[in-house]
């Protein structure tokens, strides 16, 4: 007879004894049951509706007696029927303990039918798979493994398939497999008054890092011998360790060699020499990133424009999702955390619910690699750095605990369990509870909280964090890989430029360290961005696989490009032109959306007022820069705004766009004073994204030019064939002689109707002293040029300016240093500091097209 972990021998005769057991507790169950009775309110399995009959007085047992427990989720039921069944297998192993409510429990599966077997573990070999109920008045069993569903039709079948049940299993050759199965279970319980359990960050279907030692930890009770960690491949060891346990500490450690990645599926386990006490399954090596930051990372693939039809399944992409612990967060560090559990790529429900730039970066990797890869996750929306740093790196940092950020990370005195913007809530309660596993690298996406609270320390604050994890994560200093995307535009009301500075900043620090990278991101479409929140583009793809192709360069070794992306180097001035060197341009600079100009840059003299620049691309790695306002230029910006997403200076790899140029702003004077791009004056665009205080609709695309012939409103076109520069001009259908007014959209209404004023870029025009503008009459008859108002303040073409028909371009020029207010009197245009309408004035002597084109304002 096969002998089990060194007990006893199986005999019939202990079968028969256990089962005669067994069967007297169900006949006693079925005796004094009667028909069902049940207590007032007690809900049983397999029942219609509760019996409200007043249990029998003698004997004193009733079916409520049977029912333990009930779970409120899950409708959960620990009944002695399954715990007879426990003790019929306990005796067959001769094992000397109590029955466990904890180790078998019986619940219902669907009306009519319930399993008895251990409490469900996900991914384990007791999951199992429920057939549908029988027809009315059968009853039958079924073996799963160590689960046994039972079908019945009343509460009395479930107890004579009780009994069926003993006597199959007694007669039956499955006793051996089914008690081995149990021991199995008994193994993984604390019946034996022993316990070891695995971190949490160790679970089934996990990923770990390849090419590195791991180490596996827990907690361990009452264990004394001698214990070892094995690494399976199928049933064979393919290393064995032992387990370090420190008894008085209450933990144990095991530490692996390095393991190669691959599509293996490995099974790591720890035991004794006659037991099993823990046991992980399907995992996989392969690279591991840790994706965090706040709520441009926490935006999910549910939410994405993308998703479902950029999903597909894919069983070697892993994610262990880090949440929000039960009861808040902690004031202080956990070690550990009951809200980690690790999903596979090709579940789409759980992908669903993970970060969508982090995804797509995941899975651009996992076609680059063909390894395996996973990814560590856990963001909060609207979280400053400060609360993903320790206690004691801020208490270490003079900026953060006695200088200029003190106030902001002092020691809270109460602490608030939903503070999550409290200094180092999320340190405490999701960085330091997932820690223990190795990693290649860091997507972090972040900056949005800090922009507005403490945006001139940003990087001072972020490299803190970036120095302790690279710390916890055994790097040395500035040696962990971190790849972050520049946030989207985010508008801080009291200071609108804040948004340049700190976006320029941040890519100038990322510049200086080979292992950080920022992306600029500006060219996402801004109709992808949600109503509210400027902030969150919705499309995340462009962005994750942007992040992936820089961890591709920085840390896989991609030849051809690095993971920085173009960046300004120098400056050179020759006469009126500036040009700007770039390094890091791949293949060489490009116009990233396809147009022929190329927008957001500025240039400023001595004086350190900035004008909108035209710029060229003279090389692979120069643009020309000039204005007719900057004679004698001294320093140049790029992408210096609030409404970054018309700049569009990238580079290209093997023939498509790998980057976007870093936003800067080289050698700007102490006197600086920025302007932004006038992007009607262009012509090129029918409608423009703007920001604005209203609160219903934060951004919108507007209208660029509006049109009236004779106060109604006239159709405004745009043409691609008549020009002067860029894209297009503006192009006005007139079908009738008389006064024809047409000006640049800068304010506009909400979808209530609501007036709203754009904020994106100043209003002040009293830099200006000139503008021209350039207009075409097709038409047969003469068009005449009256005026330009800006509001209240009338300028007029500096010599008479009538239009023949059929004429070429013609170029006209209003003097805004003698302007006339609207009844007459002179006006300074140092009073064209709140701009909020422009407006050019023509009279049409009859039908025809009319072109504009190139409005330049100029100093």
């Amino acid at each position: 007879m096969r002998k089990l972990n060194n007990r006893k021998p199986i005999h019939r005769c202990v079968w028969l004894k256990a089962a005669l057991l067994a069967l007297l507790s169900l006949l006693v169950l079925c005796a004094c049951s009667g028909d069902g009775d049940v207590t007032p309110g007690t809900d049983v399995p397999g029942t219609d509706a509760p019996d409200t009959t007043p249990p029998p007085t003698e004997p004193s047992i009733n079916l409520a007696d049977y029912v333990l427990v009930r779970a409120e989720e899950g409708e959960v039921y620990v009944s002695k029927i399954a715990l007879a069944l426990q003790s019929a297998f306990m005796s067959a192993l001769d094992v000397d303990v109590p029955v466990s409510t904890d180790f078998v429990k019986m619940y219902p599966v669907a009306e009519k039918e319930i399993v008895i077997g251990p409490t469900s573990r996900e991914g384990s070999v007791y999951t199992s798979t429920v057939t549908a109920a029988p027809a009315p008045g059968e009853c039958k069993i079924e073996h799963l493994d160590a689960r046994v569903l039972v079908h019945f039709s009343d509460i009395t079948g479930a107890i004579a398939a009780g009994e069926t049940l003993i006597r199959d299993v007694v007669a039956s050759d499955k006793a051996e497999h089914v008690i081995e199965v149990y021991r199995k279970m008994l193994d993984q319980t604390n019946v034996y008054g022993t316990a070891l359990t695995l971190k949490s960050i160790f679970a089934d279907n996990m990923l770990i890092q390849q090419n590195k030692p791991f180490t596996l930890t827990g907690t361990v009770t009452g264990l004394q011998g001698t214990f070892t960690a094995q690494l399976l491949l199928g049933e064979e060891v393919q290393q064995e360790v032992p387990l370090d346990i420190d008894a008085e500490a209450g933990t144990f450690s095991a530490t692996f060699d390095a393991v190669e990645g691959s599509y293996r599926s490995y099974t790591i386990c720890v035991r004794s020499d006659t037991r099993v006490y823990c046991e992980l399954k399907d995992v996989l090596f392969g690279e591991l990133w840790l994706a965090t930051g706040q709520s441009n990372m926490a935006y999910t693939m549910a939410k994405d424009a993308d998703y479902p039809d950029s999903y597909f399944a894919d069983e070697y992409i892993r994610v262990m999702r880090v949440t929000k612990p039960d009861g808040g967060y902690a004031s202080t560090p956990l070690d550990e955390s009951a809200k980690i559990s690790w999903v596979r790529g090709d579940s789409k429900s759980d992908m669903s619910n993970i970060t969508a730039v982090g995804y797509y970066c995941t899975v651009k990797l996992r076609e680059s690699l063909g390894v395996p890869v996973g990814m560590i996750f856990y963001a909060v929306g609207g979280t400053p750095v400060r609360s993903w740093i320790s206690r004691e790196t801020i208490e270490a940092s003079p900026l953060l605990s006695t200088g200029a950020l003190a106030s902001k990370y002092a020691a809270p005195t109460n602490w608030d369990p939903e503070g999550y913007r409290q200094a180092t809530a999320l340190y405490n309660s999701m960085v330091r509870p997932a820690l223990g596993l190795n990693i290649a690298g860091i997507l972090w996406y972040q900056g949005e909280q800090d922009l507005g609270e403490n945006d001139q320390h940003y990087t001072e604050e972020l490299e803190l964090m970036y120095l302790q994890y690279c710390l916890e994560y055994g790097y040395k200093d500035f040696e962990l890989p971190m790849v972050m995307p520049i946030i989207a535009p985010y508008l801080v009301r009291s200071r609108p430029q804040s948004y340049a500075a700190f976006t320029a900043n941040l890519a100038a620090y990322a510049a200086k360290h080979d292992k950080i990278t920022v992306l600029a991101i500006n060219d996402v479409s801004p109709e992808h961005r949600e109503d509210n929140n400027a902030s969150h583009p919705k499309t995340k793809k462009p962005v994750g696989e942007r992040l992936a192709s820089a961890v591709m360069a920085m840390v896989y070794g991609e030849k051809g490009y690095t993971a920085t992306p173009p960046t300004a180097e120098s400056i050179s001035v020759s006469g009126n032109v500036l040009t700007v060197t770039f390094s890091n341009v791949a293949d060489g600079l490009t116009i990233s959306n396809g147009a022929s100009v190329l927008r957001g840059f500025t240039v400023c003299g001595s004086d350190g007022v900035y004008y909108p620049a035209n710029a060229e691309i003279v090389g692979r790695d120069k643009v020309a820069l000039s204005s007719p306002s900057v004679p004698n230029p001294v320093s140049a910006t790029y992408a210096y705004e609030l409404l970054t997403y018309t700049a569009n200076l990238g580079c290209t790899y093997r023939g498509s766009l790998l980057y976007m140029a870093s936003p800067f702003a080289l050698d700007m004077p102490a006197n600086a004073s920025t302007t932004t791009q006038l992007l009607f004056a262009d012509c090129d665009m029918s409608n423009i994204w703007h920001l604005t205080r209203d609160t219903n609709h934060f951004v919108k695309y507007y209208d660029a030019w509006w049109a009236k012939l004779d106060g109604s409103t006239a159709r405004v076109m745009y043409s691609k064939n008549e020009k002067v520069q860029g894209d297009a001009s503006l192009m006005l259908d007139v079908n009738a002689a008389g006064t024809l007014t047409v000006g640049p959209t800068l304010t506009g209404q909400n979808d209530e109707g609501k007036a709203v004023v754009f904020y994106e870029h100043s209003k002040d025009y009293s830099r200006y002293s000139r503008v021209t503008v350039k207009i075409k009459n097709n038409g047969s008859k003469p068009l005449t040029v009256d005026s330009l108002s800006f509001g209240n303040y009338i300028a007029v073409p500096t010599a008479p300016a009538v239009i023949p028909g059929d004429s070429a371009w013609t170029e006209v020029t209003f003097d805004l240093t003698n302007m006339k207010t609207a009844s007459g009197g002179g006006a300074a245009n140092r009073h064209l500091t709140a701009v909020s309408q422009i407006v050019l004035q023509l009279t049409a002597s009859g039908k025809g097209i009319i072109y504009i084109d190139d409005m330049q304002f100029l100093k």
